[in-house]
């Protein structure tokens, strides 16, 4: 089963469609459902942001910096 993801930036306009199953990204522009691009483009401008889907999701300039510059809390409480 293919899997996409649709990514947006913050601060940046571009939408990017990312392909799982074949391991390539592309600009949204063009790819898919126009009027969902649109929608979500749409909402972006307003100041939306929209998660389906996605459990995580980080955003570095460098692959390094996303092991320090990270910080995860356990959302499960501890029970004494």
């Amino acid at each position: 089963m293919a899997k996409y993801f649709i990514l947006g930036e913050a601060g940046q306009a571009e939408l990017w469609l990312v392909d799982v199953e074949n391991g390539t990204v592309a600009p949204a522009a063009g790819a898919g459902d126009a009027g969902l691009i649109k929608v979500i483009e749409t909402a972006r401008q307003q100041g939306l942001t929209t998660i389906k889907g996605v459990d995580v999701a980080i955003a570095t300039n460098n692959r390094s910096d996303s092991a320090t510059k990270s910080h995860i809390v356990d959302p499960t409480p501890v029970n004494k």
